[in-house]
């Protein structure tokens, strides 16, 4: 289980690696503390690139991205980001993110299937993605690509290499950037040079470099989109590797999106949160049928119901990615907005 800012914060203050008074972003203080703890380790530590949102642009801005060839397409498909990097002559995969409790990138140990032909010192990122949606683990069925990852990289490596190769679903490394080469950084560099270095690397059937497209970069969405893609994500050509922020002219994404009013429901819990989230339900029939679950709530908002605010039958507009074709369930559920006077009798 991974820790609150408020846990790390005051071990680094424990440990006098802040002052109480300094208030530094949480990988600061976990970069900090994996320093104290850990010293020289395998992967160079750097935060992994933000996305922004295409909704966050104006029209313009929107149309401009599209129509430019300053800007290429790339899938996004619904898989788990990791990096592949040769360290003394191993090739070895591991997530994007620290661990906060031990201050380190976890290593995913199940992929001896796959095979690149790296240079000493050489990192890329990209995703790991399942060959199906639909896969046994013993414990679970998973219902999409993205579970069928995590699920495999969660087990122990004998036990998913085992079930990758008993169920013919192996997962694959689709590689979209190089950041090292060489023992060289090249997050500084704009992305068509290092795009012309990832395309000269090789691998065996597991290992591709994502698509790009430069051409009529709506079509491919909306052919992607339709064919069951997660979405796409637009790349200025001249962009560096930024890690700090979300700016609007490097990577955006672009998502299958839809929007449904819907009325709350309910309010769930969680171990730590009496108030975690909110249930979301449409009529069918007279019926009440609950379409999403959204944990994204405004911490005054949640303080609110905790104290006795109750949200019931308030109606808001959700947006998501797509209806789940099993629970029926909106994907990605968020609020988009509250629609102040009405209220779930509007739905009967």
């Amino acid at each position: 289980m991974q820790r609150t800012l408020n846990d790390i914060r005051a071990q680094a203050i424990a440990l006098r690696l802040i002052e109480p008074n300094e208030n530094p972003p949480k990988s600061h203080i976990i970069q900090r503390l994996r320093e104290h703890f850990r010293g020289a380790t395998d992967l160079p530590f750097y935060q992994k690139l933000k996305l922004a949102d295409l909704n966050d642009l104006s029209a313009n801005e929107q149309a401009h991205v599209w129509k430019s060839d300053q800007y290429v397409a790339e899938p996004k498909e619904n898989g788990l980001r990791c990096r592949a990097y040769l360290k003394n002559g191993r090739l070895r995969f591991s997530s994007v993110t620290l661990s906060t409790r031990t201050f380190n990138y976890t290593e995913i140990a199940c992929l001896g299937h796959l095979a690149i032909d790296l240079l000493e010192g050489s990192i890329l990122e990209g995703e790991l993605v399942s060959d199906t949606d639909v896969l046994d683990t013993g414990k679970t069925v998973t219902k999409n690509r993205l579970q069928a990852a995590v699920a495999l990289t969660s087990m122990a490596p004998d036990a998913a290499n085992q079930i990758q190769k008993e169920q013919a679903s192996h997962l694959r490394f689709r590689a979209f950037d190089v950041l090292f080469h060489a023992g060289r950084s090249l997050m500084n560099q704009p992305l068509f040079t290092r795009r012309g270095i990832l395309e000269g690397v090789r691998g065996n059937e597991f290992f591709s470099a994502v698509k790009q497209v430069t051409g009529d970069k709506e079509k491919f969405f909306s052919d992607f989109v339709r064919c069951g893609g997660e979405g796409v994500v637009l790349k200025c050509r001249y962009s560096t590797y930024v890690t700090e922020g979300r700016p609007r002219d490097c990577w955006i994404k672009v998502k299958s999106s839809i929007s449904i009013d819907a009325f709350v429901s309910g309010v769930f819990s969680s171990r730590k949160q009496r108030a975690a989230g909110l249930e979301f339900s449409v009529t069918r029939n007279g019926i009440p049928f609950m379409i999403a679950r959204v944990a994204s709530l405004p911490d005054e908002f949640r303080r609110q119901i905790e104290n006795g605010h109750s949200p019931l039958g308030r109606v808001a507009e959700l947006g998501g990615m797509c209806f789940s074709p099993k629970s029926g369930r909106i994907m990605h559920a968020k609020i988009l907005r509250w629609r102040e006077g009405m209220d779930s009798k509007d739905f009967d």
